[in-house]
């Protein structure tokens, strides 16, 4: 003989009773769900608890990446195109300029489209100040070549008229030039160690976009 007792058994009840509402509610999504074993009832509720739970930390997710974008643009941050993009007051060499970026979690802007340039060119002409952008003149297999900073040639250069030229004291790097005045002619070279404005680049995640 089993022996119930009777907390035993109201907890087999509750059971019952919350399969049945389960049952119930899912009847009136569709009735289908009518002719299914309390197993695939249970299965089917075990997989929407679970769809909720990504749904809710996905939504906690997407509220953090707004805070930490309207944070960021309170500190002046301004968006393009799915990144955001730090334009200093102070004036740095080139290098010290690279490492602030990275305390930023940004990089210093590599430019990868003509739209990018028109943009960042429009924020320079408001500053009327001069930036660096993550450009510099390296040696590859003996020859002087301008590179991003993550090795890579550029697709595009936006030089101004008789730039970059090599009369000046090495190491070179490139600014955007507060003397621009003409669209996409722009750039200049300039020894890495003069004092600049410097542009850091961030895209808050690769699956959120502003």
């Amino acid at each position: 003989m089993i022996v119930v007792c009777d907390t035993e058994l109201k907890q087999v009840r509750a059971r019952l009773q919350a399969v049945s509402d389960i049952r119930d509610f899912l009847i009136s999504r569709n009735i289908s769900n009518f002719f299914k074993s309390d197993a695939e009832i249970v299965e089917e509720a075990t997989q929407l608890v679970e769809l909720l739970y990504t749904l809710e930390k996905r939504n906690i997710w997407v509220t953090r990446q707004i805070n930490k974008i309207i944070d960021l643009m309170y500190q002046g941050w301004k968006p393009f195109e799915g990144h955001l993009y730090f334009f200093s007051t102070p004036e740095i060499p080139h290098q010290a300029a690279k490492a602030d970026c990275i305390k930023r979690d940004a990089v210093m802007v590599i430019i990868m489209s003509p739209a990018e340039e028109t943009f960042i060119e429009a924020t320079v002409r408001y500053t009327g100040k001069s930036y660096w952008i993550a450009l510099q003149k390296v040696k590859v297999r003996d020859k002087e070549e301008w590179r991003w900073i993550n090795g890579e040639k550029p697709d595009r250069t936006y030089w101004a008229a008789g730039q970059p030229s090599s009369s000046q004291p090495g190491p070179y790097c490139a600014e955007i030039t507060k003397w621009c005045y003409l669209q996409h002619k722009c750039w200049g070279q300039i020894p890495c160690l003069s004092n600049r404005g410097w542009i850091c680049k961030m895209a808050p995640h690769p699956d959120f976009v502003i």
